[in-house]
């Protein structure tokens, strides 16, 4: 799913220990990015600032289970941008 052209790559999928995630276009704005896994649970929520020239970012995942996730970029407004699964 993506809204307003926001495309969204994570790599590598299956993520081992480094969740990359690159957005096609910068955004010049304020973003929070939302990862669950399948049942809802909440791994991260965090805001990023996308100004400048930087679209993308690199998370942490190395402490995370073996299983399937959802990662949501969510507009400073509150407007879902782009959801995309990935495995750990």
């Amino acid at each position: 799913y993506n809204k307003k052209g926001v495309g969204m790559s994570i790599y590598p999928n299956p993520v081992r220990d480094v969740l990359n995630i690159e957005l096609n276009r910068n955004l010049n704005a304020k973003i929070t990015v939302i990862v669950t896994d399948i049942t809802g649970r909440t791994y991260l929520r965090k805001q990023y600032d996308m100004s400048g020239q930087n679209n993308m970012i690199r998370i942490d995942a190395s402490s995370w289970n073996r299983q399937q996730y959802i990662v949501k970029v969510i507009s400073d407004n509150g407007e879902t941008m782009a959801i995309q699964k990935f495995i750990k």
